[in-house]
């Protein structure tokens, strides 16, 4: 146990570079928002104990944390979270969102990358205590019918999407003092910046995301806010789900 807490004390101070200054507490902070956000969508969808687990029992965890947490020896595969690229996990065994890679520096507008990976991974939580069925049927009814491209393998994905936009959204009509124009722009840039990849290394078979064109253009873009944010016409919205708790 000793030795665990002294691995657990290294890796914090490698994890401290990674994560500078008040960067863990302004992403504990931009995640109690996020999920105080979700909790005001949740309708009947999601049984009230469930709701409670949602809000209380998710925690954020880093490395070092899950080392002390889970009594576990440091291994090369802590290391490489920080080091791979930029993402987050939820973790369903373990009820938690891991942050991964190296998020600091990140502040101001450059903040809403954060804010939208935290947005996906607590989309990915909600799904989780969705009811199957009722998750199958809006997928298919709604989700599915977004684009003719969508098929089962991406319903996981697609409803983490849908979450991640209308909680990125609300997240920034809430914020005080309000953004400015261009700030606010750019802070919806970067909650999305995790579209912008290759399409030619895009691969349909193996991907369990729909392309980033299509998360881009028929998801993000559906939402009349975020349009309105970079200044796209809403004439020509995209069709937009309800929730899966509006029937």
């Amino acid at each position: 146990e000793d030795l665990i807490a002294k691995e657990a004390d290294f890796l914090k101070e490698i994890e401290n570079a990674f994560f500078p200054g008040n960067f863990k507490e302004n992403t504990d902070a931009a995640y109690e928002k996020i999920k105080a956000i979700a909790a005001q969508m949740i309708g009947n969808e999601i049984n009230p104990e469930d709701k409670v687990t949602l809000k209380n029992t998710i925690p954020i965890t880093w490395p070092s944390h899950r080392m002390r947490e889970y009594g576990k020896r440091a291994t090369s595969y802590d290391l490489k979270l920080l080091l791979i690229p930029k993402n987050g996990a939820f973790q369903p065994i373990e009820r938690s969102i891991s942050i991964l890679g190296g998020y600091g520096g990140y502040s101001g507008a450059g903040f809403g990358r954060i804010v939208g990976l935290l947005a996906h991974e607590y989309g990915h939580a909600i799904s989780f205590f969705l009811g199957l069925e009722k998750k199958k049927k809006w997928f298919n009814s709604c989700l599915k019918n977004i684009d003719p491209s969508m098929k089962d393998l991406y319903e996981e994905e697609v409803i983490a999407d849908w979450y991640t936009v209308e909680i990125v959204a609300n997240y920034l009509k809430q914020m005080k003092p309000p953004m400015g124009e261009e700030e606010r722009k750019a802070f919806l840039v970067n909650a999305a910046v995790n579209l912008c990849e290759d399409l030619s290394l895009y691969d349909p078979h193996a991907d369990t995301h729909p392309r980033q064109d299509i998360r881009s253009n028929k998801i993000w873009m559906a939402h009349p806010y975020l349009r309105e944010i970079i200044g796209c016409a809403n004439d020509s919205t995209p069709k937009r789900c309800p929730s899966i708790g509006a029937d």
